[in-house]
């Protein structure tokens, strides 16, 4: 089964008025400010989510350090006595020794 038709049987005439044209124009600027405003703010949003991911993850490993740094002071060994006051009770225990 074939159809054959030829091809410049019929012309298309699209022939559109100013004021066609004028709502063509609008409405595909329209479109395009809508495309391209979508775009912006999706990359806006995506820097400020990445920044304030940033700002956690540095808060954090404030925190950490700031823990270490007590787990350290806590955990420090003792001073002695000996060492607090230089040495004296060695000099005060000589006379008993001998």
């Amino acid at each position: 089964m074939e159809i054959n038709i030829p091809i410049n049987q019929r012309k298309i005439q699209c022939k559109l008025t100013n004021a066609q044209k004028q709502q063509v124009l609008r409405y595909t600027a329209l479109g395009l400010g809508i495309f391209y405003g979508v775009t912006h703010q999706r990359s806006i949003t995506l820097t400020q989510r990445a920044a304030a991911e940033k700002r956690e993850y540095e808060h954090k490993q404030s925190l950490i350090q700031k823990a270490k740094e007590e787990f350290a002071k806590k955990n420090a060994p003792a001073t002695t006595s000996a060492t607090k006051t230089g040495g004296r009770e060695f000099l005060l225990l000589l006379p008993f020794l001998s």
